[in-house]
Parts: structure tokens; sequence; C-alpha cells
């Protein structure tokens, strides 16, 4: 009796720990996250402008047609591309494969994704665009990434066919060049933590762009 007593108790214990890791990953809810967005835009030539000075001529055509470019340097983010065309798509916008056909590309880069410092990421989150990166350490998961909203110059066309074949008088109007960062003080395994982390990337991405456009 004690010798079966003692066989199931060992098989328990992985149990036991494969459970807490479960909660690690599930009690981190988004809503629980921190959210940290520094952003500052320029005009080709590199002049800082206001975000309320922005033109509104472009073409209405296709105003909404979104392309997304995605890196992730740190290899550990999955789903982030389909989450965030997923959140646009939600909000009206048309995501397009073809970045010619695009009135706006995103270009977002995953630069970190790792245990940190809590003070230590938030001193990095607030860098802005290019700033200098935390160093590993421990107390949040954090996941940051610089982006950019690449608004471009559609000319007028009497035709959807027509505007898509001009595509060599489309230029960049503006760069918005973002740093977001996600924060979760006091998470567990990184690895239960990115998923729901990634989730809340995704949506402060579009949420910045549809409140900016």
């Amino acid at each position: 009796m004690r010798t079966i007593s003692l066989i199931l108790l060992i098989l328990c214990i992985p149990l036991i720990f494969a459970g807490c890791d479960h909660r690690n990953g599930v009690m981190y809810h988004p809503k629980e996250m921190e959210v940290i967005v520094s952003a500052e835009t320029t005009v080709p030539g590199g002049a800082l402008v206001k975000s309320k000075s922005r033109s509104k001529s472009r073409s209405k055509a296709h105003d909404d047609t979104i392309y997304v470019s995605l890196r992730d340097s740190t290899n550990r983010v999955f789903g982030l591309r389909a989450m965030l065309e997923k959140k646009l798509a939600d909000s009206g916008k048309r995501i397009t494969a073809n970045p010619s056909e695009a009135s706006c590309i995103i270009q977002v880069q995953i630069l970190s994704a790792q245990k940190v410092d809590p003070e230590q990421a938030r001193t990095a989150m607030r860098a802005r665009y290019g700033g200098e990166l935390p160093p590993e350490g421990n107390g949040a998961a954090m996941i940051m990434a610089d982006i950019i909203f690449a608004p471009r110059v559609v000319p007028a066309a009497s035709s959807n066919k027509q505007l898509l074949a001009n595509t060599s008088a489309r230029s960049v109007k503006e760069r918005c060049m973002l740093r977001i960062g996600v924060l979760a003080p006091g998470a567990g395994r990184l690895d239960t933590s990115l998923g729901s982390m990634s989730e809340k990337l995704a949506e402060a991405i579009g949420d910045t762009f549809n409140s900016t456009y």
C-alpha cells in the first residue's frame, strides 16, 4: 500500500509543477499589463512635426489600405503580424500583401522579449525609437518593439486601376516613429506570458495607428 502511495505521489509531482507554470501564463491577463508608447513624427528631410499638422489630402480610394512588415530579432514572438492585421481589419482597414498597393506601411521590429528589471525596462521604453535596450534582469517580463507608420502620398485618379498602376508617384509623406513596450511586472516564466503579451502589443500598435490616422 505504501509502495502504491509513493508511486502516485511521484506521478503527481510533475502535474503539480505543470499546473503552476500554466497559472503563470494565464494570470497575467493583458488588462494587468503596462503599455508604454513613445513617439515622434518626421517629414522627409527629418523635420519634426506635430500630429495635428498632418495633411488629409490623400486619395480616399486607398486611405485604408495597409501593408504590415514585421521582423523579430528575438525569434521568440509568434503570430504578432496576424494579430495586428486582424486588429486593423476589424477596425475597417484593408490589409494587402503587396506593399505597392498600400497607402500606409507599418513596419514592426521586435527588439526584446525577455525578463527584465521593471524600472530599467520602463526607462528603455521611454527612450523612443532607436534607443538603448534594457539588460536582462528579474521582476518582470517584457516585449518591446520599434515601429514606423509610413503614410504615402497617393495621387488622385479616376479609378483604382489607374491608382495602382501609378506606384512610381507614391512617396512617403511622413514617418511616425514609435517605441511600444508591454511590461508584465511579477511575471513568472517568460514563455508562459508571451502569448498574452503579444496580443496586448498587437492591440497597442493597432490602437495607436487608428488614433493617429
